[in-house]
């Protein structure tokens, strides 16, 4: 490990977030290198060791405030880190170390949804090429420069170089440091269009509102209860929250899904490094700075507990950004929230492969079929009418 790393153990004081995690990086691959499939009980008598040897520096604390032995997230951490491992070999590397012989069948896996998720080198272009390209964008980020047109251009030509550090096992953090455009409004929805062929703008953007209102009519006719979760969404609502998220609260509800996995409330004024992300989710969720995703006037996303975008006005950008970031970063459905993300993706998105979800599964060989429930739900809001 670094030298700050070390010298903060042994002095028993707290490594920092990025250090912490390079212990676990470093941890977990020695164990990667003896077993490519741990157990969760093996990980965490890994991490009551790592605790006993530091328990000083390994324990949660919260403003200074101490709240766990550090046991449990340590835990959670080598987890989301093994998990992180396995999403981000190359589908080469997946096939050769699980053993598959069936290429086409573990392709559709790694590409659902998508019509090119691992684009050939663009005729003409070279690898050195591409780098030169690679480092336009971060000097032209680094300077906040505004030609739109060029910035785009650049990263359509490179979109084969992102995929290929997005699927060779880039962490997030140095992601965000490589390709900075890619967390960006704007970057976020051009890989996304080349990687999915959906087009998020500003039509995308209308006719989304309109379906969103659509979702949240519907409900509001079924709803008899004001007293219950779904009632009190809608009373805000009508006192002035924001629609498209009262529709995502809504789905979430309807679908008996977990919240928490989806939006995580931070005091108003929080900024990214203030932020505790370490017991968070690792898969992407869009954190709201406010005490209600209703009424929030600024809205961040986190991939693999990273902070990748602060700078989101509205909850509809967050949405379609935590959405997109599924795809773009080639991340599983987690199955707390697997129906509301099924239904997005079908209703709001239009990516309707014919067989297969993006649910991770939960058995070894067996695929999730589409969820009925999402298809019925569907086609339910597809045949209400109301009036204004």
């Amino acid at each position: 490990m670094s030298s700050n790393t070390v010298r903060s153990l042994e002095t028993e004081k707290r490594p920092s977030a990025a250090e912490r995690r390079e212990a676990v990086r470093i941890v977990v691959a020695e164990i990667i290198s003896v077993c490519k499939k741990p157990g969760k009980k093996h990980l965490g008598e890994i991490a009551r060791k790592m605790v006993i040897q530091y328990p000083k520096s390994f324990r949660d604390e919260i403003e200074g405030q101490v709240v766990g032995t550090g046991y449990n997230s340590l835990t959670k951490q080598m987890l989301s880190r093994i998990d992180n491992y396995r999403r981000l070999q190359s589908p080469l590397q997946k096939r050769q170390s699980e053993g598959e012989t069936n290429d086409a069948k573990k392709r559709r896996k790694d590409s659902y949804g998508c019509i090119n998720s691992e684009p050939e080198l663009p005729a003409g272009e070279t690898k050195s090429m591409q780098k030169q390209k690679q480092e336009e964008l971060k000097r032209m980020f680094d300077e906040n420069a505004r030609d739109a047109k060029t910035i785009e251009r650049l990263m359509v030509e490179t979109f084969h170089s992102q995929r290929r550090d997005i699927l060779f096992s880039k962490e997030m953090e140095d992601l965000v440091k490589e390709w900075p455009f890619l967390f960006q409004e704007n970057g976020i929805r051009l890989h996304f269009r080349e990687l999915t062929g959906v087009d998020i703008t500003l039509n995308f953007d209308e006719s989304t509102e309109t379906k969103f209102k659509r979702i949240l009519r519907y409900f509001q006719f079924q709803q008899s209860d004001p007293t219950n979760t779904a009632g009190a969404v809608l009373s805000q609502t009508l006192a002035g929250g924001d629609e498209t998220c009262a529709a995502v609260l809504m789905l979430l509800t309807h679908f008996r899904e977990k919240q928490e996995k989806m939006l995580v409330a931070v005091d108003d004024t929080a900024i990214a490094n203030e932020v505790y992300v370490k017991n968070l989710p690792s898969t992407p969720f869009i954190v709201v700075c406010g005490n209600s995703p209703l009424t929030a006037k600024t809205f961040m996303v986190a991939v693999d507990q990273v902070i990748v975008n602060e700078q989101l006005p509205i909850f509809t950008k967050a949405l379609q950004f935590m959405f997109c970031s599924y795809y773009v970063q080639n991340i599983d459905y987690p199955v707390e929230i697997a129906a509301t993300l099924e239904f997005l993706q079908r209703c709001i998105f239009k990516i309707n492969p014919d067989k297969g979800t993006k649910v991770k599964r939960k058995e070894k060989g067996r695929q999730h079929a589409v969820n009925p429930r999402v298809l019925s739900l569907i086609t339910k809001i597809a045949n209400f009418e109301w009036t204004e």
